[in-house]
């Protein structure tokens, strides 16, 4: 039995969050390189936006689901909003965290 194309989303968005995790309990402060490859994936757009388009649309657009699975990793349509998700968020975030202290 072979796995579901999600199977393969979720994976990549549980390992994101493990290496942010690492990172908080080791202390590492990540390059912005690592942080960027990391954190596009970790806001959990990617999955949003696989379950919004194919599960909305429904069957005409299924025919396209394996192409785009295998190709969602380098995909402007997906990184783009992503990036901008996590930048918010992470904006947001600082403003609480500076308040707090």
């Amino acid at each position: 039995m072979y796995p579901s194309p999600h199977f393969y989303e979720w994976q990549y968005y549980i390992r994101a969050y493990l290496n942010e995790a690492r990172w908080l309990h080791n202390g590492y402060n990540p390059s912005a390189e690592e942080y960027l490859k990391n954190a596009w994936i970790s806001i959990g757009i990617v999955l949003a936006m696989v379950y919004v388009i194919f599960g909305m649309v429904g069957q005409t657009i299924n025919q396209y689901l394996p192409e785009f699975v295998e190709n969602w990793f380098h995909s402007d349509l997906v990184c783009i909003p992503a990036y901008f998700v996590r930048f918010l968020d992470d904006l947001e975030t600082s403003k609480i965290l500076l308040i707090s202290y």
